[in-house]
């Protein structure tokens, strides 16, 4: 995974705290579904956010 991409998908989630979610970062970082999908899985084991609903697109930002 790009190091740039995933620190720009960090700055997006500190800037979107209330309404981070899967949606929101493929349309700022202009990504495909896969690429999105990869994104979520590195900021969730860097603990970065969490998803507290697993069955939403909503995500907890936990920085």
């Amino acid at each position: 995974m790009d190091d740039n991409l995933v620190t720009k998908a960090i700055q997006i989630a500190k800037e979107n705290r209330d309404s981070f979610c899967v949606t929101l970062l493929q349309q700022k970082l202009k990504v495909g579904n896969i690429t999105c999908a990869k994104l979520i899985d590195v900021l969730e084991n860097r603990r970065i956010i969490e998803a507290y609903n697993p069955n939403k697109n909503v995500r907890r930002v936990l920085i």
